[in-house]
């Protein structure tokens, strides 16, 4: 996002004094034409005067933290990169949940729907902050990480010996490991579910390297989640990013999820499946009637995700009480818990 925003000043004219960051091996590199200082540098030649735009975005990072970084280090002018993505939207939005405040008030009646219905005040708390961000580009008022592991907050509910867990968008099997790190052979299947051809290979690799007990559990799929049975184009770049998207040059499968389990009896499904998971619930609207598995579903791949997919869930099994955390820094992670009653263990 910085080497973007570089690239963007330059079209207009406008010369970024330099790149900042905390990696060693990045300092003296140019990059895009602009040199990589270490912060201590940077604010000590430019920290009075310069505006510091901070364009990181990432799971492991916070604006907060930044933002208390460069002040220590003297500098008078700091700024989220929301401004910059808001003036130019052509450049850098939509992207992932970011994208102009006035999606979210065109919305308006879906959003303040969506606040009632969340279970407990953190939920309503943490979904009022993510809202805010959304409309004011306010980073510094976005919830803090969550301490439980991202899909096992323990304060809501525990795994049990019967487990039946449906992993959709298992990448390498980094969910499974987290899983049988709770469970271990303790649990009655797993379906592991992942669409990208190069990521399967490795969460082939890694399965087969289990256990036998735990091994013979666990049954891996090649193919993507959706509302129906379809061949889609799919952006196929072997990593977290993968995704299904019309300019993409692979073709994939989709299968309903209450098709994919038809003989199965799911208690647990996590979708984390880039910006698929309204279609996935879809899919999956049959066992979330008659089954009434846990349901762990990401909320930040998509602009209206927040309160679109709560209010799919609610409209689906409205018994299901529904929980919002943030498990990493500046919204990424964010993940809606819809727990049936019997499995909660608060409110």
């Amino acid at each position: 996002m910085g080497r973007r925003a570089v690239n963007c000043f330059r079209s207009l004219g406008v010369e970024a004094l330099a790149l900042s960051d905390n990696n060693p091996r990045l300092w003296g590199r140019q990059v895009d034409g602009a040199t990589v200082l270490p912060p201590a540098v940077a604010s000590e030649l430019y920290g009075g005067e310069a505006l510091f735009i901070v364009t990181i975005w990432n799971a492991v990072h916070s604006f907060r933290e930044t933002n208390a970084q460069l002040s220590a280090l003297g500098c008078s002018h700091i700024i989220p990169s929301s401004p910059v993505y808001w003036r130019f939207p052509e450049t850098f939005l939509p992207f992932f949940c970011l994208s102009l405040p006035r999606h979210v008030f065109a919305q308006r009646r879906h959003v303040l729907q969506a606040h009632t219905i969340w279970a407990d005040e953190q939920s309503r708390s943490e979904y009022l902050a993510h809202v805010r961000w959304r409309a004011l580009g306010d980073f510094a008022g976005l919830p803090q990480r969550s301490a439980e592991e991202s899909y096992f907050p323990e304060s809501l509910f525990v795994l049990s010996p019967d487990e039946e867990f449906v992993d959709c968008g298992a990448f390498d099997g980094d969910t499974i490991r987290s899983f049988l790190g709770r469970r271990r052979d303790g649990f009655r299947r797993v379906d592991a579910i992942e669409p990208d051809p190069k990521t399967f290979t490795k969460l082939q690799h890694y399965v087969d390297g289990l256990p036998p007990s735990i091994r013979h559990k666990i049954a891996l799929h090649c193919c993507g989640v959706g509302a129906a049975r379809r061949t889609v184009a799919f952006d196929a770049t072997g990593t977290a990013l993968s995704h299904v998207s019309d300019s993409g040059t692979s073709m994939i499968d989709e299968l309903p999820l209450d098709t994919l389990c038809a003989t199965a009896r799911p208690t647990f499904i996590k979708m984390d499946v880039e910006g698929a998971e309204r279609n996935a619930l879809l899919g999956a609207r049959h066992l979330m009637e008659t089954q009434r598995p846990l349901l762990a579903v990401c909320l930040y791949h998509r602009p209206d995700d927040l309160w679109q997919l709560p209010l799919l869930i609610r409209e689906i099994a409205p018994a299901y009480q529904l929980y919002l955390r943030t498990h990493d820094g500046d919204g990424w992670q964010t993940v809606a818990y819809a727990i049936p009653p019997e499995r909660l263990l608060t409110g």
